[in-house]
């Protein structure tokens, strides 16, 4: 007997893969899509996350070692006690008081490359609108500039020439050529600059004339960059005794390392694409799992004729290598493409330094890997079945009887465990930094969260076959209804494939709803109100006096842009510091200090609201009603009514400042209650805050007035635009609260639609995979005489049920990981639940993915049939 070489039968096998995809040129094309496009939203979310990663200390510092300031609250002998700021621990100066002038040579003794920067106040007019922004003087021939500084086009404006930053032109509607007034003169804008410098709207060179008007400015900021080794103690030291400190790169870094929301939002990447991971494996196998049932007769024909198992393995698992391998890389080429485009879109989008584009080198491997050994896998498991099955059977391509299923203990356990470690995992996981009580560190979140998204999918995998098989058994309703889901229940291997791919892309689409509404409510939750939304403050624009006569004629232009329902004058207790070289400054005399607030890390901060006078109208413009008789009752024994954005309890401290005193503070404990969202603002009975606040006086200060609207940002620009015309000041004059807009919120809808779009492809090209599967037992029917409304409604019916099925098993095991890892992070992060694009999503997929089935499916014509 002659004994064939081991390598002619993979030859063998390689030539009939490669002729059958060749011959089923839609089923594969069907089967390389599916593969395609998990790979594809794997590598896109992969490129986007790598450019989300927030890099403070690059744009703090770009390239540079450190930095040099004017040493905070330098008394002419005290030192910086580290090295994140610039500022004194130990200083002996007291708020108000001035410090002496650094002296700016003593840098010139370091051995590190010094670039530096100058920052001053300026004012813009552009065609009567004038505003207050930032000049900043930079070298940008220096090759550190480009590292914060990006110009678009790339010039060095002259010395009658200025470049704008792209928020001041989008602003002020400026672009190259434009003509704007800086201070007394006016410039020809050479240029864009895109910068994370906050404030600064114009940019000149260090030879520019307004560089020297930066330079006298008694308020400007100086900053020394450094570039080469780290500074040493002794060149710190020899700084400091200058009146000058250094910060360093190194110590921000580490300082920005215990950010509980960066780490948050990495928790949650994180756990995405975990489940985007186990979404490119279930689809995949779930192509194959239908695609290969369409093989069984040819396989068994060649099972028949004496081709050994191993060559019929060999058939199909070298087609899942072929089809996952070109699905992979045209996935993974297509999800750098769709990134590509994310990014330069992001990039339009903002003001700020543009993002580079990162490749995510390693991810892309991983993917085409994760997606080629899916489709090996998915192939040799339903192959190794098919040879090892009767051979009549799969010649007559019949299904194999399948028993009742019974409930999946395997899967009940998987869920159990999921959810266990989803809700106690964080309390149990290692930690590598110290716990505080009552808070959990956000790190040993991810862990957990991930192990309980891979075992609530494994257990709604091991369940599905059994759901299908109770639906059918317990169908009810029309024939084509009862027909479908019998079907689905008889056939449950092609059922179960297209439900999990269903699953599968609703899993990441329910982890990505969850995970962008939960990062919007803790924007939500951390904004900072200045007032009631709707309610607006105005001042003068040179003190903070606004007389009768300047708020009439203020309000007259209000009323233009928005309507002024009623208005109050805020009364404050003054003390003002006559040293100071721009003239008296004036402050509040008493202020509220907050609770002390700390965060999983052990970091602990305060915050602190003026006091100004309760008066019943201006109780009103502020929370939109009369003070309650328990409050009024509050003021009368000496209390404090607080904005509920400063932490409190039951009772506050109210410190006094005494400029006679050489500043000192002295402070007392009142009762205090909480009004509401209202800004930063304490009110006092007016008998009390004087007995408390001796030395001020009672001065009318802001004008506070409610709109009685929700304005938008049109308005306040056409607001702040109509005044500075009308010759009433700049920007900051006049300011109205429009509340938070989270940018997360505003995106929501876009991957709402995203998810919809995905869930929509992924339902078609599964179900076009189930339907040619099922078209023998369509063409049976006909034979017998089932109508072309019934065969068509048995088509829209499977799919309904299969995607419906599956979008509500995914959206709960996508979303239920991410709530429970909000909720164990005790704070870090906000919970926000989408309930009405979660609901959407699942009534609407499956209804639209059942009409298209519906319309599309042709129903094969009446032949006969054997069915024996």
């Amino acid at each position: 007997m002659m004994l064939q070489a081991p390598w002619r039968g993979n030859v063998v096998a390689d030539r009939l893969a490669r002729r059958e995809l060749v011959r089923h040129k839609g089923r594969s094309a069907l089967i390389i899509a599916l593969v395609m496009l998990p790979v594809m939203v794997v590598c896109a979310l992969g490129m986007l996350a790598a450019q989300e990663k927030q890099d403070f200390a690059a744009r703090q510092y770009g390239a540079a070692t450190a930095k040099v300031e004017k040493l905070q609250y330098w008394d002419g002998k005290c030192q910086q006690s580290d090295l994140t700021s610039a500022s004194c621990t130990d200083s002996t100066i007291q708020d108000g008081e001035k410090s002496p002038a650094p002296d700016w040579s003593a840098v010139g003794s370091l051995p590190q490359q010094q670039v530096p920067e100058v920052q001053a106040g300026q004012t813009v007019t552009v065609e009567g609108v004038t505003m207050d922004t930032t000049l900043a003087v930079v070298d940008l021939t220096s090759p550190h500039a480009a590292e914060r500084w990006a110009v678009e086009p790339s010039v060095v404006p002259g010395a009658h020439e200025v470049l704008t930053t792209k928020e001041l032109a989008t602003r002020l509607n400026l672009r190259t050529g434009s003509q704007v007034t800086v201070g007394d003169s006016t410039y020809t804008v050479a240029g864009l600059v895109r910068t994370d410098e906050y404030g600064v709207g114009i940019v000149v060179a260090p030879e520019h004339p307004l560089a020297r008007t930066a330079a006298a400015s008694s308020r400007a900021v100086r900053t020394v960059f450094l570039y080469g080794d780290e500074p040493t103690l002794g060149q710190v030291q020899q700084l400091n005794k200058a009146g000058l400190g250094i910060s360093t790169r190194e110590a921000f870094d580490h300082m920005q390392g215990s950010d509980t929301q960066a780490v948050s939002l990495q928790a949650l990447l994180l756990v995405v694409l975990v489940l985007a991971t186990l979404l490119t494996s279930t689809i995949v196998g779930a192509a194959f799992a239908i695609g290969i049932r369409q093989q069984r007769r040819n396989l068994a024909l060649l099972g028949a004729t004496g081709a050994p198992g191993r060559t019929l393995q060999g058939v199909v698992v070298r087609q899942g290598l072929w089809l996952g391998l070109v699905g992979s890389l045209l996935g993974a080429v297509a999800g750098v493409a769709w990134g590509w485009a994310g990014v330069r879109w992001l990039n339009a989008a903002d003001s700020g330094l543009p993002q580079p584009l990162r490749i995510p080198w390693l991810l892309l491997p991983l993917a085409i890997l994760v997606g080629t050994a899916s489709a090996v896998v998915a192939a040799w498991l339903p192959a190794r079945r098919i040879a090892s099955q009767d051979v009549m059977t799969s010649v007559r391509s019949a299904e194999a009887s399948q028993t009742e299923a019974r409930l999946p203990k395997a899967g009940l356990v998987l869920a159990t465990l999921g959810l266990l470690a989803g809700l106690v995992g964080p309390r149990l996981w290692p930690s590598g930094g110290g716990r505080h009580p009552g808070t959990v560190p956000v790190e040993t979140i991810v862990g957990p969260a991930a192990i309980c998204v891979f075992l609530l999918f494994l257990a709604s995998l091991f369940m599905i076959p059994w759901l299908l098989d109770r639906l059918g058994r317990r169908a009810r309703g029309p024939l084509a209804w009862r027909m479908a889901l019998r079907d689905g229940a008889r056939n449950r291997s092609r059922a179960t494939a297209t439900v999990a791919a269903s699953m599968a892309i609703a899993s990441l689409a329910g982890a990505l709803l969850v995970a962008n509404q939960s990062m919007g409510q803790t924007d939500l939750d951390h904004y900072q109100y200045t007032s009631r939304v709707g309610v607006g403050s105005a001042s003068s624009a040179t003190s903070n006096t606004m007389t009768p006569q300047l708020w009439q004629r203020t309000s007259q232009v209000i009323q233009q842009v928005m309507p002024v329902a009623a208005s109050a004058v805020v009364r404050e207790p003054q003390v003002c510091d006559s040293s100071v070289p721009m003239g008296p400054a004036c402050t509040n005399a008493l202020m509220v200090q907050g609770d002390e607030v700390c965060n999983d890390r052990g970091g602990c901060s305060s915050s602190s609201n003026g006091v100004s006078v309760y008066e019943p109208g201006y109780f009103r413009v502020l929370t939109g009603r009369d003070a309650t008789a328990e409050e009024k009752s509050l003021l009368a024994r000496g209390g404090v009514l607080v904005s509920d954005g400063l932490p409190h309890g039951d009772a506050v401290q109210v410190v006094a400042w005494d400029p006679a005193k050489a500043g000192a503070k002295e402070s007392v404990t009142v009762p205090a209650k909480g009004i509401g969202q209202v800004g930063q603002v304490a009110l006092m009975d007016e008998a009390t805050l004087t007995e408390l606040a001796t030395k001020a006086a009672i001065k009318d200060t802001f004008t506070f007035f409610d709109t009685g609207i929700d304005p938008t940002q049109a308005q306040v620009d056409q607001l702040s635009h109509e005044l500075s015309k009308a010759g009433l000041g700049n920007l900051a004059s006049v300011s109205v609260e429009q509340g938070p807009n989270s940018s997360y919120l505003t995106t929501q809808k876009w991957f709402a639609l995203a998810s919809a779009v995905l869930m929509l492809v992924v339902a078609a090209l599964a179900g076009a995979l189930a339907l040619r599967d099922a078209r023998d037992a369509h063409t049976s029917l006909a034979a017998i005489g089932a109508s072309t409304a019934t065969l068509r409604g048995m088509a829209a019916v499977q799919t309904m049920v299969a995607v419906g099925l599956g979008s509500l098993l995914g959206l709960l095991v996508g979303a239920v990981p991410m709530v429970l890892m909000v909720l164990s992070s005790m704070g870090g992060v906000s919970l926000g639940i989408p309930w009405g694009w979660l609901l959407s999503l699942l009534v609407v997929i499956p209804l639209v993915a059942s009409g298209i089935a519906f319309l599309a499916v042709r129903p094969p014509a009446a032949r006969a049939v054997r069915v024996d």
